[in-house]
């Protein structure tokens, strides 16, 4: 099973209330990630065990271009890149 981890606390609550509802990823994760998938989103510090919030559904995985102009990226190298955007639902436990 696939998961989502998330390594900040804050953001447990944020999953369990509802009010965060999405994620944005790094890099094209259109092939690792899609529409109907289920998977545990887990919270906690990288590289140590985490906490499993819920499991969830993939409700859309949408792939998006940034572009920064030549003025916003002066102080740093990047002039583009790309990123996944996942919107997911709990699923309710049956066990």
């Amino acid at each position: 099973m696939f998961a989502l981890n998330f390594y900040t606390p804050m953001v447990a609550d944020q999953l369990r209330t509802g009010r965060k509802s999405a994620t944005i990823r790094l890099g094209d994760k259109s092939g690792k990630y899609k529409k109907g998938m289920i998977v545990q989103v887990l919270c906690g510090s990288r590289y140590s065990p985490r906490e499993r919030i819920f499991d969830a559904v993939i409700d859309k995985v949408e792939v998006k271009t940034l572009e920064t102009t030549p003025r916003s990226a002066a102080p740093t190298r990047w002039r583009t890149s790309s990123g996944s955007s996942t919107t997911a639902r709990s699923v309710p436990r049956t066990s």
